[in-house]
Formats: structure tokens, sequence, C-alpha cells
């Protein structure tokens, strides 16, 4: 596709020879005809997934939108690149590298490639979804935040939803989309996220710590809990805006549709990660050394039954 003047100028002053790219993005830098495309796999309002292989690797191709090439997106995408490059995880999708040319629209992440998302396993009622699955993608999505978390500077998500949870085949989770996350060296009061799985304070826009990310997870136990993609019960959202939405989460008056806290471990975890007081809240620290507890527990329990 023919760029525009201006497309082009946004493209050179960014992520040309000249520009400030830091340095590992360009080391990553993979060019475009290293790339074999397939098809479509998942679009958003920033850009649309693609599959693809990278010598033979099979990858997703998180390809922006031709309407975000303008100089503020861009350097969007440079400071993802560059935070992605950085962080190493078992259970954070791994990026391999950026892709551009000058001469092209297609600006591109390019990253290892999963099975699917949390949300189309939720919508799946086909998929089975045992509670040791479910302690699967709790746990990892709790180490890869506490590892988030225990950054210097700290970094928060500030968009964790069942849509950014990837899914490997074995129902390892995978954390996605870091468009949202920022160092939480100053505290911020900048409305971002998804508003089903926002914490309360974020919709107030009152200066916010990491305990909105906390929140964000206690709304991901109540879906898989509820096995909903929505984290509060559908019959309160019905016909309800944004509005009314933020209002009743503010005060309290709506709160995700977990089970009574003592009906289950996971749902006593959830109630203490979605705590009106963000201070009262859990740290992924404890919530993860929690779930790890109880899932040796469970293991010496098959064991001992396997072998009485």
């Amino acid at each position: 596709a023919t760029l525009t003047a201006a497309e082009r100028r946004h493209l050179a002053a960014v992520l040309g020879d000249e520009a400030e790219v830091p340095a590992m993005v360009r080391r990553a830098l993979i060019d475009p005809s290293e790339l074999e495309l397939g098809s479509t796999i998942g679009s958003g309002s920033a850009g649309e997934v693609i599959a693809g292989n990278y010598h033979g690797t099979p990858v997703a191709v998180k390809r922006m939108h031709r309407k975000m090439l303008s100089p503020e997106f861009l350097e969007l995408f440079v400071e993802e690149c560059e935070l992605c490059l950085s962080l190493r995880h078992p259970n954070i999708v791994q990026l391999l590298g950026g892709s551009w040319r000058l001469d092209s629209p297609d600006v591109c992440m390019v990253m290892e490639r999963c099975n699917g998302t949390l949300h189309d396993a939720l919508m799946a009622q086909d998929t089975p979804l045992p509670m040791a699955i479910r302690h699967t993608v709790l746990v990892g999505v709790a180490r890869a935040m506490s590892y988030l978390h225990a950054q210097s500077p700290p970094i928060l998500h500030r968009d964790l939803k069942p849509e950014n949870v990837l899914l490997m085949d074995d129902f390892q989770p995978k954390l996605s989309d870091f468009g949202s996350s920022r160092e939480a060296a100053a505290l911020s009061s900048t409305m971002i996220g998804t508003p089903l799985f926002t914490a309360p304070e974020v919709l107030s826009q009152q200066a916010y710590g990491l305990s909105c990310d906390v929140w964000s997870y206690g709304c991901i136990i109540a879906c898989l809990l509820m096995r909903s993609q929505y984290p509060y019960p559908k019959e309160l959202l019905a016909g309800v805006n944004f509005a009314t939405l933020s209002a009743s989460v503010r005060s309290g008056t709506l709160v995700p549709g977990l089970p009574q806290r003592t009906s289950s471990p996971l749902a006593a975890i959830g109630w203490r990660c979605c705590q009106l007081n963000p201070a009262d809240r859990v740290s992924f620290a404890q919530v993860t050394e929690e779930l790890q507890q109880k899932q040796t527990a469970a293991w010496a329990a098959q064991a001992a039954e396997a072998n009485p």
C-alpha cells in the first residue's frame, strides 16, 4: 500500500534511522520479508493479530491499524516493544521483536503464538474447565503479576482481563497486551483499562497503585468461578450504561459475582482481592504463595489416594 506524505513523515520521525529507537528494539528488529503471514486470529481497536511463521517458528503478528500511524501511537508502540523485550517470565508472552519498514504501513509486533485466550475458553461451553485447570490459570497469572510488581520500579499492567490471558495447549496462561502497562514510580490517576475489570479508585480517577491490578485479578477469579465472560452477575448488567456501572462499582453497591467467602479457598482469595479500599487488598506475592500451597496440598492428597 502507498503511504501518504504524513504517514511517511511519522514513520521516519519515530522509527527511522535518525530516530531515538532504543538499542534493544533495534537489535530485535525483524524484516517483514522474513515473516509468512496466514489468517487473522483476532482484532481490536488498535490492530489485528495474524497467525504467522518466522523461520519455522509459529508466531502471532500483531499489526497496528493504519489509522494508528501517528507519532503518539508509534511512540507507544516503541515503548511497548522495549518493555516486552525486557520481560522474562514463563507466564508472560514472549516478544521476538518489532517488524516494520519505512515505506510500508505495516507496523507489527512478532510474538510467540498461543492457543487462544481465557475469554475464548470461558465462552466455549463445550470446553471442560475443571477446577484443576482453573487453578492452573490463576496460579500462572498470579506468578506473572507478582513478577511485574516486583520489578524496580514496579510495573502495573492496568488492563488485566480474560482477553489478555492467553492459553497454551496445556492451559498454562501467558499474560499479554502491555500497551497500557506503566511503571508505578509515580502513582497515576489516568483512566485506563476495561470498565468491567477496572478497580473503583481508577473509575473514580483517583491516584492508584499496584492494588488496581489485584482488583482486576479478583474479577478474573469471579469469571472462572461463574464460568462467565463477565465478572458481575449478567442479570445485573442488562441495560446498564458505563456511568451507572461506574457509580455502582465505586460505591460498592455492585461487586464481582464471587460466591460466599466460605464456599471455596478461591472465592476467599477473590474477596480479598476485591476489597473496596485498595489498602485492604491482598498482594500478588501473598496470592501466589497461598495458591501454590493449595496446589501442593492437592498433589499430596492425590498421591495419597493413588498409593493408599
